[in-house]
């Protein structure tokens, strides 16, 4: 039986699980990148933030795989009606956890960097943006779970963009530049923190590269007037 048969049929017997129970299961299963490569998708599309393979479903529980080529990023976001999970990196990642107030203003909480076999914890009030600010590829695991059955555990997932002040909804990939057919709902964003503004426009600028002419017109006059002005 293959590690990650190991870790469905563990979830299977399962339906409240805590994060902390499923990172201690991690640790035990000893998961090697070799365990992932069958669900590699290291040739996604450039302009997208990653790859994604479905492992595992079920009625309350999936089971991906997301590559990460260098300068990939993730878009800000959290994890629709996902209760508990966890992610596993298999190479050297960035994490930045974002916090919102009552305003709907964001900021960064706080800045990690990953190593090989680590693991955080997820939740459904987690926002976070994931990604690789290295020259090497690498492939994380993702487990996310609810408590009862649930047609799509990340449906109404939430991806922050600051970069057009706005929230958005939507059940697919969280990538930058959202195709606006896969957004359901729309409400306003601001963030206000500089720092914030300097930290999510160098995990943007790099991939917007691969963007279209409309979106990369976005990006540059969010960039001209967020990070190069002269008071800055």
């Amino acid at each position: 039986m293959s590690k990650l048969n190991t870790l469905v049929d563990f979830l299977k017997q399962k339906r409240d699980v805590k994060p902390v129970e499923i990172k201690a299961f991690l640790v035990d299963l000893k998961l090697d990148v070799s365990d992932l490569m069958p669900w590699a998708d290291f040739d996604h599309p450039k302009h997208e933030g990653y790859g994604r393979k479905l492992v595992h479903q079920e009625s309350n529980f999936e089971v991906m795989v997301m590559s990460w080529q260098p300068n990939d990023f993730s878009g800000v976001h959290n994890h629709g009606y996902t209760q508990w999970g966890a992610v596993q990196v298999f190479g050297n990642a960035s994490h930045y956890i974002y916090k919102l107030d009552a305003n709907n203003d964001i900021s960064l909480a706080r800045k990690e960097s990953f190593k090989s076999g680590d693991i955080a914890m997820v939740n459904n009030a987690l926002i976070h943006q994931m990604g690789n600010q290295t020259v090497d590829p690498y492939l994380s695991l993702h487990v996310y779970g609810t408590i009862d059955p649930c047609e799509e555990i990340t449906g109404d997932s939430k991806i922050y963009e600051i970069e057009k002040g706005r929230i958005v909804e939507t059940t697919g990939g969280a990538f930058f530049q959202l195709d606006e057919s896969e957004v359901s709902h729309v409400s306003e964003l601001t963030c206000t923190s500089e720092a914030t503004i300097a930290e999510f426009g160098a995990t943007l600028l790099p991939k917007s590269i691969h963007f279209l002419a409309t979106q990369k017109e976005t990006i540059a006059k969010w960039s001209k007037n967020h990070l190069f002005t002269s008071e800055k």
